[in-house]
């Protein structure tokens, strides 16, 4: 039911004036007005006849409300003013800054702008003293300070960077500690993606169905799936299900899990970080088993090579297996066999590299000698035709296979260089 402002009965139309109507309406209904000098905190805000309270206190042409249910917040003269009988007013045309122009000053500018905001540095003098850590806000009337709340973030724009209050009321650059979980921010988020990645391997095509998060690979040389089209990039899975590819920088660096060793991107391809050979593996055998067969003789020839068919000797001991190309297909191998041979007179044996249980040699060279120990230095370089694992062994193939008397001190290596 609508009903007329107290003024209408304080003072009736036709009647004397109603003593205590006007009396709570003045008290009730009008801003209690303070001088720059006074504080609310000397003022016994409640009408001790009615108990009328005053619903708005104005100081410094800020209004301050009153609050009827805060019985704790302590008087700061800012945000909010405490009268001598406990009653509290909350600021209503103040809030706080978001950003300050500077935090170190100790002294008021010289010539601020209204609205200007700092926060008061150490031992601060003039109009600021007293205020040390306080935001002091330039208004028409002068300065005005605030004490911000425990945690509360500013901007300090001189600085570019955040700064908030720690719980000793220290101003504090940042935002507190702000743990993150492990794994959990993505190589994209980070500012130059200054990374050295542990990577499996190099030789995986397709996707691993139920990867862990930060399981990461250098893509292999004939990828499937997903990583179709890929090859050589870094594949990272963030979400512990999905993989995320990234292209790798020039000088990027990786530790290969599976060979134990560090890797850096030259731009084109994946490199020993630690110089041109990417990889070695290497056997030997003093003195050991020869195995023999074939039929038929063969002549040296750079063109044409020698075959499993052929009368040859194996040297047993001489292999090397399982060997994956890291860089795989068109990768640079070099083979090095070194042997201490005897052969019968000037038979002319040739030495071939063979892979696998393929018919042809894939490198050969001639060894000429005579019925005298020599120690013999053999170099191949092939390319490797992909990223699968393979066996490599060394034969001698000739006139006859008997040509070879004795064979001893035997070593077959092969370097993946860059």
């Amino acid at each position: 039911m609508p009903t007329y402002h107290e003024a209408i009965a304080a003072l009736p139309v036709g009647s004397a004036a109603v003593k205590a109507s006007l009396r709570a309406m003045s008290v009730r209904r009008f801003g209690y007005c303070l001088t720059t000098a006074e504080s609310l905190q000397t003022v016994t805000v409640v009408d001790p006849d009615a108990g009328t309270i005053p619903l708005v206190v104005v100081q410094n042409g800020l209004t301050f409300s009153y609050d009827s249910a805060d019985t704790t917040t302590a008087h700061d003269g800012t945000t909010c003013l405490v009268s001598a009988d406990g009653k509290r007013y909350k600021i209503d045309t103040f809030s706080y800054p978001s950003s300050v122009l500077d935090k170190d000053l100790t002294a008021p500018p010289g010539s601020p702008s209204v609205g200007d905001k700092y926060i008061v540095g150490t031992a601060a003098t003039g109009a600021w003293s007293g205020h040390d850590g306080a935001v002091a806000f330039y208004a028409s009337r002068g300065w005005i300070f605030a004490t911000i709340p425990i945690g509360r973030p500013i901007y300090v724009e001189d600085e570019t960077a955040f700064y908030h209050r720690n719980a000793g009321g220290t101003w504090t650059r940042g935002f507190g500690s702000l743990p993150f979980s492990a794994n959990t921010i993505p190589r994209s988020a980070v500012i130059g993606q200054p990374f050295r990645h542990l990577v499996i391997n190099q030789i995986t095509n397709a996707p691993p169905g139920s990867p862990a998060t930060a399981d990461s690979y250098i893509v292999g040389s004939v990828p499937t799936g997903a990583w179709a089209g890929h090859a050589g990039k870094l594949a990272i899975c963030e979400d512990g299900s999905t993989f995320t590819i990234y292209t790798p920088r020039t000088g990027e660096l990786v530790f290969d899990i599976a060979n134990n060793k560090d890797y850096r991107f030259n731009g084109t391809a994946w490199v020993s970080a630690f110089g041109a050979i990417i990889q070695i593996d290497q056997t030997f055998t003093a003195s050991g088993s020869t195995s023999s067969g074939g039929s038929g003789s063969y002549t040296y020839s750079s063109g044409t090579a020698p075959t499993t068919s052929t009368a040859y000797f194996k040297d047993d001991g001489s292999t090397i297996d399982d060997f994956v190309a890291i860089g795989g297909t068109g990768a640079t191998l070099k083979f090095t066999y070194d042997a201490t041979i005897t052969q019968n007179g000037l038979a002319t044996t040739t030495i071939g590299l063979f892979r696998d249980s393929e018919a042809n040699a894939i490198a050969w060279s001639p060894n000429f000698g005579d019925a005298v120990a020599e120690h013999r230095n053999y170099d191949f370089w092939v390319t490797a035709p992909d990223a699968a694992a393979h066996d490599y062994h060394i034969r001698g193939v000739g006139a006859v296979a008997a040509s070879v008397n004795a064979l001893t001190r035997r070593s077959l290596s092969v370097e993946e260089v860059a």
